[in-house]
Parts: structure tokens; sequence; C-alpha cells
């Protein structure tokens, strides 16, 4: 450490840490599954598994997708989800959702570019065939047929594809005219399983004489769809007024970056640096997600060009990300470093000469010791506020990176780009500005916390405020900590 001694003080304040480190991972691993509940899915399939389980469904129906372009994701039904949590509880849920109903499933599609006829199946993790669709061009006529028949063909696809109609009752039929064919709609309803109460309903529609379109979804009452509604357009209305002092703060970044480059405050080399990052990260990320968008790729538009509006995109997107990156970041350096001029600037961390500092020795281990306190603070935070009525839905992990090429991709970017959006916004710049504003360190410490912190209340977890408090408590604790002690 450039042959600086670790004194006395020194020593006491590692201990101390290393106390604080010991006993936050202690209650991390001891409550956080209690705290953080994840749901139950048994993954017996994974995407490339599924797909044999989907090709098998085509051709019991006579259909040849060879030739055809493929894409697979996974997939649920997040509302069925969290109905049953807050009916039932997670644990009485996670045992309906491994026994009885599938709310999860690989996603597979099978298209031609300019085509409009496509085919669909989705593939429960575990196996069975929860999904089916065949789209067919509105215009193309095919053999009519009558109920009987049309009734027939629906109930050989469920047998087919493992379900036991012995205990499912026919509750509705209908029908609907075509143009050059008459389509219709049977839903079965069984008999032994009500998740919640709510009806389990499989639904087949039959074109002519074949299944175009099969499903099998918890029908999640009216009532309880509207009250959930309510709660959570509280949750988005926190969040907009949140939004409000969040373009405040914006647009005095924006004109501090103006004013003080033109002074020539900002410091060039840093911003370069993490605009370059930026935009080979945030394009990564967007190409990354190749899989989703096969899966959203509209037929109407031809393949080429779809490939070409993702690449341009991607690229738009990365520079966008970096330009609002050197705005946050310079803007934020420069009132950092002019409030607290005797801390290390921030463009000189990196250099060897810093990093062997004790300085930043110890820097670092104050901050990796936050991030262990951090968790556990939000362990006892969330064990706390249950016990009050508080609630947060169960956590899938990983849910959105299993769609993409390279997880890694997502989780380089998930740590670079809020680390330097938050920090340098809610922090750096936020705390010396609105001390200027306000005169008053105190002010300015609990104010930015708590922007940053209802930044966060569009989350599901209720009370609509929760997820405020628990980060903005954090935001003023952290704010306090990191930059005016260490």
């Amino acid at each position: 450490m450039n042959g600086e001694r670790l004194t006395h003080r020194d020593w006491i304040l590692i201990a101390v840490c290393a106390a604080i480190a010991a006993v936050s991972l202690f209650v991390i691993f001891n409550w956080f599954n209690a705290a953080f509940p994840e749901a139950s899915i048994e993954f017996r399939y994974d995407r490339n598994g599924s797909v044999p389980l989907a090709e098998a469904v085509l051709a019991r129906q006579g259909i040849d997708a060879r030739g055809m372009k493929h894409s697979a994701i996974f997939d649920g039904d997040d509302t069925a989800k969290i109905f049953l949590e807050r009916s039932l509880g997670l644990a009485r849920a996670n045992n309906i959702l491994r026994r009885d109903v599938r709310l999860w499933w690989w996603r597979n599609r099978w298209f031609r570019p300019l085509q409009e006829e496509e085919f669909e199946v989705q593939i429960a993790p575990t196996g069975e065939v929860v999904g089916f669709a065949q789209k067919i061009p509105e215009a193309r006529a095919l053999p009519a047929t009558d109920v009987a028949a049309a009734r027939n063909a629906a109930e050989r696809f469920l047998t087919g594809n493992g379900i036991k109609l012995a205990d499912f009752q026919l509750v509705a039929q209908s029908e609907r005219q075509l143009p050059r064919r008459t389509q219709r709609i049977f839903t079965w309803e069984s008999q032994s399983i009500h998740p919640a109460g709510a009806p389990y309903r499989h639904e087949v529609k039959v074109d002519g004489d074949r299944v175009s379109d099969y499903s099998q979804r918890i029908r999640v009452p009216d009532d309880w769809l509207r009250g959930y509604r309510e709660l959570r357009s509280k949750n988005f209305l926190a969040g907009n007024i949140d939004i409000v002092f969040f373009i405040l703060t914006m647009i005095a970044v924006v004109v501090v970056f103006i004013v003080r480059l033109l002074r020539g405050d900002i410091r060039p080399r840093m911003l370069i640096a993490i605009a370059i990052t930026s935009v080979v990260l945030m394009t990564g990320v967007a190409l990354n997600s190749l899989p989703l968008d096969l899966a959203r790729y509209p037929t109407t538009i031809s393949y080429p060009a779809f490939l070409a509006q993702i690449i341009i995109f991607a690229v738009l997107q990365g520079v966008g990300y970096a330009m609002l990156l050197v705005v946050i970041v310079g803007s934020g350096e420069v009132l950092y470093r002019e409030r607290l001029p005797q801390h290390l600037a921030i463009p000189r961390l990196w250099q060897r000469r810093a990093l062997a500092s004790k300085r930043v020795f110890l820097s670092f281990i104050v901050g990796y010791t936050l991030v262990a306190f951090f968790l556990g603070y939000q362990v006892v935070f969330y064990l706390i506020a249950e016990k009050f009525g508080a609630w947060a839905p169960a956590e899938i992990p990983y849910d959105e990176m299993i769609n993409t090429a390279f997880p890694w991709i997502a989780v380089l970017f998930a740590g670079f780009f809020p680390s330097l959006s938050e920090e340098f916004l809610s922090r750096a710049f936020s705390i010396p500005f609105f001390e200027r504003l306000f005169r008053s360190r105190l002010a300015a410490i609990i104010l930015a916390g708590f922007i940053w912190g209802f930044g966060h209340a569009t989350y599901p977890n209720q009370p609509f405020y929760i997820r405020g408090l628990e980060v903005g408590f954090a935001g003023v604790f952290f704010s306090d900590l990191a930059c005016f002690r260490f």
C-alpha cells in the first residue's frame, strides 16, 4: 500500500467491518428465502428439450414445419401466479403449481417471413402440452363440419395430448363466422381442480375440420382483477409522482453539465471511457435479446429488414445510454469533487497509485461490507414488514436472462449501468445540488434518498409505499455514510 502502514484505528475499522459482514451473512444465509421466497418451478425440460415435444404436437396435427424458422422462449401467466400467491400464500400456491396447474411454459414458434400462417406450441417445463396455435389466414376456406364433428376433433386433440376428459365438463361452446369458414370454440372446466376457488379451463378452437388453438388457464375472477388493478394503480401513482422530481433533477443535471462543460470543468477522458463501455455493453445486451425479438417477429415485414431494425436500434440504444451516462456522470463528478475535495477524485481512482493506497484499500473494505449489510438489511426489513401485512411476489430468478443467447452479458450491464446512473445521479449530483438549494445537508440527503427510493415504487410490492421506504431509508443511510464518512 505504497509503504503506508495500517494504524490502530484502521485495524478497528477492519474488525468492525468483518463483524458487520459476518452478522449480515448469517442473516442472509438463514432468512433470505423467508424474506424473498422464490416460485417453485420444476425444470425437467430446458429450452432445447422442449423442441422435440413441441414438434411431436405438430406431427400429430399433420403439420410439417421443416424449412421454417424457429424460436423458443420461456413465458408464463404472471397474473394467475400473483392471484394464487395472494389468495393462498406461497406455500400452498407452490404445492398447487407443482401438482395441478401449469403457469409457465416454453413457447416454441415456427414461422416463415412474409407468410401469415405460423405455428406455436407451449410446453410446460415438466413436459405437458399447455398451448397450441395455428394462425390461419381468415380468408382461407376450410371444409365445413357440424358441431358434433368439431367437438370430436377438439376431444381427439385433448386426449391425444394427455388430457383426461373424464375429469372435465363442457361449460361453454360458441361459434364465430369467418369469411370462408366457421370457427367453433369449446371450453371445458376441471371438476377436481379449482385453484383458490377459480375455474381451471381448457379452451379449444376448431376452424373448419382442424384444431387451430388450444390453451389451459386459470380463470382469474374479475372482482379480484379489479381489486388488484386498484392496488397497482397506487404503485404507479407513487412512481409517477417520483418521476416529476426525477425529471426536475435531470433538467438540473443537463444545465449543470452544459455550464460546466463551457467552463472547462468536465474531465473528458473518464467520460469517453464510460461512453465506449456503455455503447459496447448496451449494444451487446440488445443483440443478446435476439431470441426474444424472434419470438415477436411480425411476419408482415421482410426478415432482413427486421434484422436491420434490430441492429440499428441496438446501436442507437447504446449511443443513447452512453450520452445519458456522460451527462449524469459528468455533472455528478464535478459537484462531488467540489463538495468533497478531501476525497479522492473519481477519475483518479483507477490509477495504480490510488489502487495501492491505504485509503482506497479501506474504502473497498467498507464498500464490500455495505453490500453484505444492505442485503441483510433488506432481509430484516421485509421479515418485519411481513408481520405488519406487507407482501412481495415470489421471485422467478433469471426468467429474462434464460431467454438470451449469452446471459452473462445482461449481468455485466445490470452491474455497470445502475451503479453509474443511480450513484452519480442520486448521490454524487443530487446531494451537493440539493444542499446548495436548501442550505441543509440533512435535507439534501433525505430528499435525494427518497427520490431514489420511490423511483422503485412501481414494483408490485404492497402496500404501494413499502418499496419506496425500504430503498429510501437505505439511500439516506448509505448517502451519509458513503459520501461524508468515507
